[in-house]
């Protein structure tokens, strides 16, 4: 019973802990324009904080589902199955509850949070906790160990490694070039464009924002900007210029981007953002 209880008091002096750090930063002595960006949007009330949450939909249920697939498929083969051997083992253990209780509440948790992770190899959202699984495994090689004997253990988890390192690494690296290659050939042909200006609106291809990038002090050409929000008069003087390069949905398709088109930042996760 004393897990749950110092489980509970943690989470509640954390929370108290971000309100009191908050409210200080507002009362201190720093200029008020940098209290003002270091707390804005940084939930200074319940209300603010308790927004960011919503009880799941079915489309989140089934994202945080294959997410905790991935969490296998990523990990080494072995993991999960000598984690969950390990913490039956240590079931009585206050330490080993701790961890397990740490890692449930983070896969549960994110049940509540409405937002997709975004870009992430693997289940991003469970990154902070996958050493609970790791600590824990520990004990279940042991228990593996005395139903098995330690040289069939200790084989089974070398058996892990070594698929881990022949068959899933080179299979990731395959799916992450695949990925990322559509949008480092466009960010290479963007930047070789002989204007001052390149434009184009992100909401023409999956994740086109990712392409905004510009050196921090302005000082490269072309700089790359967004057009999404600008009024017809500030297009037309764009163009009335005669520095920019506007850059369309058609030709980010042949550039190989995953162009869906939408009226919003918003995007469907299973939808593969992967180029043509």
């Amino acid at each position: 019973m004393r897990a749950p209880l110092l489980l509970a008091f943690l989470c509640l002096l954390l929370g108290f802990g971000w309100f009191w750090f908050t409210g200080e930063v507002r009362h201190s002595d720093i200029p008020a324009a940098a209290a003002d960006a270091l707390t804005r949007g940084s939930g200074l009330s319940i209300g603010k904080t308790l927004a960011i949450f919503a009880f799941p939909s079915w489309g989140v249920v089934l994202a945080r589902l294959v997410g905790f697939a991935k969490v296998a498929l990523w990990a080494v083969p072995c993991l999960l199955v000598l984690a969950a051997a390990g913490a039956w083992k240590w079931r009585h253990h206050t330490p080993c509850r701790l961890l397990v209780a740490s890692a449930a509440l983070t896969l549960v948790g994110y049940f509540l949070v409405p937002f997709d992770q975004g870009h992430g190899w693997g289940y991003r959202y469970f990154h902070g906790a996958i050493v609970c699984f790791l600590i824990v495994a520990v004990a279940g090689f042991n228990r593996l160990s005395n139903l098995v004997g330690q040289h069939r253990a200790t084989k089974f988890v070398l058996v892990g490694i070594a698929a881990s390192l022949l068959i899933q690494f080179p299979l990731r690296c395959f799916e992450a070039e695949r990925f990322v290659r559509p949008y480092a050939r466009t960010a290479a042909a963007i930047h070789a464009i002989p204007k001052d200006i390149v434009a184009f609106d992100w909401r023409d291809a999956w994740y086109s924002a990712d392409l905004i990038r510009n050196d921090p002090f302005l000082e490269q050409r072309p700089i790359i900007v967004s057009i999404f929000q600008l009024t017809p008069a500030a297009v037309a003087a764009l163009e009335k210029n005669g520095t920019a390069r506007f850059i369309t949905r058609d030709d980010l398709t042949r550039l190989g981007m995953f162009t869906t088109r939408r009226n919003d930042y918003a995007r469907d996760p299973f939808q593969l953002g992967r180029g043509k």
